[in-house]
């Protein structure tokens, strides 16, 4: 029992397969054995975060979502979980986002008490092997089969769907719910063979299996790997030395150097370890085929939800610099004319041959999208390369999932999350930034009401307890109030939630599909390579 919230029972750091060390680092999860469950195991501590390089960057918020605290192993095959006294039939599964290069189950922000306790759902917060440990690639998927992070989570859920009965639900509704790429991960797993079974439902945000950076070709992910065996001397003639070599090395050090790994002929702004595309473990064939073939789960009912400033946060990441010009200082106020990202007319044309570069598109591409966005550009260039990045990067890419969807036989909602968090500790331009409703989502105004000015935290609060009846709601009956209008491939209805949203007041309806989002998808057509378009 929690003392703040009493009517909830906390597990903290439950493992679900063998630890993944020694020859089974980077092998597919192994179900843990009878013999493990013999002795009492005491659930007290927060599942053990993966190995992965953490940056202090002085940022807060970048640094927030890194913090030094985590406890970090590589016997990380683990979940935390919060049961309520009075349950609703519904178990959320949460997986965590960060390029798949970073990231923990055990943030502050993802502790499911409140969630648990305001909605009566049992929360699930998943742990997942990242970047070379995860999805390492070798000897075309022979040996290391690649997508092994993407089976953890796949084993997680089978461990969740097989043991929950035993704290006390019979026939649990169990939806995945996904941020970043761990919203990519949740959309993949509709398109395997073997987890359609573990899950009823589905929620999205900021990311799906569409995107660019969700998967990547088997081919640069070997590449790469080969790129860390040469650095460690890993040289061998057969192919099995060379993997016993690198599982012996120490994985710190193993870390370390596959987090400086960088492919020119990936995007700048992936890891260079992610999922592959085309495996005989997870997808056993190749997504791409999958998708076309509209071979995926379709009793299912999904909400998609995205920020309306998805990409502020990443071009402060990526572009605080001379040569970009959105430049961001910790030290100066938050406001101040320097943390403005104020971007000139020459630095937006390089980040425009940025994203050309990103999507592998024609360097003519970039006349085109200066067209495109040309209105917005005139007035301020900053806005207009937050419109690109956020529209290339996340939005349109969610447009092109839900209109694909048209097969699914289900329930289809979408949300954009326009209130931003009076604790957000960046400048207002970037509005309501990526990852930031999560806060909302878990009930952070609740758990941690001390980091809330007075004035702000009831509103801060009620908002929260409204969200988190939407994902209640939507876990427990796969559906929503008439108002909340569910999209089609004809039309992408989305619901805007603002400060003061809840059930019985929602927010205007919008269609977010775009004319920019139109002109993507012919960019993608006049300047791509048709290989790398779903």
């Amino acid at each position: 029992m929690l003392k703040k919230f009493p009517q909830v029972t906390e597990y903290l750091g439950v493992p679900y397969a063998k630890p993944p060390i020694g020859n089974l680092r980077f092998m597919p999860p192994e179900p843990l054995t009878k013999e493990y469950f013999k002795k009492p195991f005491v659930a007290n501590k927060l599942a053990n975060t993966c190995y992965y390089v953490k940056r202090e960057t002085g940022i807060k918020g970048f640094d927030d979502w890194n913090p030094k605290k985590l406890n970090m192993s590589e016997d990380c095959l683990q979940l935390n979980m919060w049961v309520p006294k009075r349950k609703n039939g519904a178990v959320l599964v949460f997986l965590f986002g960060g390029k798949y290069s970073h990231g923990s189950p055990s943030l502050d922000f993802y502790d499911g008490s409140a969630l648990a306790m305001k909605t009566g759902m049992v929360v699930v917060t998943l742990n997942y092997r990242i970047g070379v440990l995860g999805f390492a690639y070798m000897n075309s998927g022979k040996l290391v089969p690649g997508n092994m992070g993407l089976l953890d989570q796949q084993l997680g859920l089978k461990w969740v769907h097989d043991n929950i009965k035993y704290f006390g639900l019979k026939k649990p509704k169990i939806t995945l719910f996904g941020q970043g790429t761990g919203a990519s991960s949740a959309t993949a797993h509709m398109f395997s063979p073997v987890s359609k079974k573990y899950f009823h439902r589905i929620i999205a945000e900021s990311g799906t299996v569409f995107h660019r950076w969700a998967t990547e070709k088997a081919s640069l992910i070997r590449e790469n790997f080969d790129t860390l065996l040469s650095k460690f001397k890993c040289q061998q003639e057969k192919a099995k030395d060379k993997l016993k070599c690198i599982q012996a090395v120490n994985v710190k050090e193993l870390v370390r150097e596959a987090e400086k790994i960088r492919n020119p002929k990936q995007a700048v702004t992936v890891g260079a370890f992610l999922p592959v595309r085309i495996d005989s473990v997870f997808f056993n064939d190749n997504i791409t085929h999958l998708i076309t073939h509209h071979e995926y789960k379709k009793h299912i009912d999904i909400m998609l939800g995205k920020t309306t400033h998805e990409a502020s946060s990443v071009m402060v990441e990526g572009l605080n610099n001379d040569v970009y010009g959105c430049k961001f200082d910790p030290k100066k106020e938050l406001e101040s004319k320097y943390n403005q990202c104020n971007i000139n007319g020459t630095q937006y044309e390089r980040i425009l041959k940025l994203v050309c570069h990103d999507h592998n598109l024609k360097n003519e591409a970039v006349e085109f999208i200066k067209k495109v966005y040309k209105g917005i550009s005139k007035k301020i260039k900053r806005d207009a390369a937050l419109r690109v990045i956020s529209d290339y990067g996340f939005d349109c890419d969610m447009n092109k999932f839900g209109r694909y969807l048209e097969r699914l036989i289900g329930n289809k909602y979408f949300y954009v999350f326009s209130a931003r968090s009076s604790i957000t500790p960046w400048p207002k331009w970037m509005g309501s930034v990526h990852r930031y409703p999560l806060l909302y989502h878990f009930g952070y105004p609740f758990t941690h009401p001390e980091m809330y000015e007075k004035r702000q935290l009831k509103k801060e609060q009620t908002l929260s307890e409204n969200v988190m009846k939407v994902l209640s709601k939507f876990a427990v009956e796969g559906r929503l109030p008439k108002q909340w209008k569910q999209f089609s491939d004809e039309k992408m209805n989305s619901l805007v939630i603002k400060k003061d949203f809840s059930l019985k007041k929602m927010g205007k309806i919008i269609n977010v599909d775009t004319e920019e989002c139109m002109k993507y998808e012919e960019a993608l057509r006049k300047f791509g390579k048709l290989e790398d378009n779903f």
